[in-house]
């Protein structure tokens, strides 16, 4: 392994592989384009991943292009870049880490279906947020995973979700609604706490446990819709403070 600058950005040269892994060298600032490889003493070195903290607290970067050779975004990579407001996703992109686009100021966002792992925190603090569409084959919803995206009004969570992380939308206070899709068990604490303008929610059938605080403050949801009998609804179990402050109990 070995670290090189090609045309201002900053590599981890794998020569074993021949793979390459964008790091960090300081600050980037305006548009990057990084390029699906690299040549580098005649040898070319296919770009694979942006690693952890590569571009955090950029402040200066506004947008990004991952080109289609990249797979992996590592933990923190655009953490605190707070201009950073447009990006392309590589259509091939697997994993996206922990904290990876926390406190951007992207303002869309659209996942390609090849993205299987979102991390936790992934986009944490997005306050200019809008709008984002997930990929189809997602099956979780790390914790924390859009808390504090206070401009998010929708969402559509794809049917192959089967868990979402605590505090997956905590604080989203524009989300006006959600359908939680059938085969979530679990609502986990604090999910949707502090979701203030969010009016209706549906949950399946298929959940069997509703955490604390899992809609703490919901102050204007007033239906809540439950795709099961009355007798299932009863039978699940609600902890502590599940519906602190929400006028609905359920339609």
């Amino acid at each position: 392994m070995k670290e090189e600058i090609i045309n201002g950005i900053k590599y981890r040269l794998d020569e074993e592989n021949l793979t390459a892994e964008v790091i960090r060298k300081g600050e980037y600032i305006d548009c990057i384009i990084i390029p699906e490889a690299v040549v580098f003493n005649e040898l070319t070195y296919r770009v694979t991943s942006i690693g952890m903290g590569a571009f955090y607290g950029c402040e200066s970067l506004t947008a990004i292009t991952i080109p289609n050779s990249v797979e992996v975004i590592g933990g923190r990579a655009f953490w605190d870049c707070t201009s950073l407001s447009e990006i392309e996703f590589s259509n091939t992109l697997q994993y996206i880490r922990e904290g990876a686009f926390r406190g951007t100021a992207l303002q869309s966002v659209v996942l390609p279906d090849s993205v299987t792992l979102i991390e936790g925190a992934a986009f944490d603090g997005c306050k200019f947020l809008q709008s984002v569409i997930l990929p189809s084959k997602l099956d979780a919803l790390s914790g924390g995973i859009f808390q504090g995206c206070t401009s998010l009004e929708q969402i559509y969570i794809p049917d192959t979700v089967k868990k979402i992380g605590s505090g997956a939308f905590w604080g989203c206070t524009s989300l006006q609604s959600v359908i939680i899709p059938d085969g979530v068990t679990i609502i986990n604490s604090s999910v949707f706490s502090d979701c203030t303008s969010m009016t209706s929610v549906t949950i399946p059938r298929s959940v069997r446990i509703i955490d604390g605080l899992a809609f703490w403050n919901c102050t204007a949801l007033n239906e809540i819709r439950y795709t099961g009998s009355l007798q299932e609804w009863n039978a699940i179990f609600k902890n502590t403070y599940w519906n602190k402050g929400v006028p609905a109990e359920m339609i």
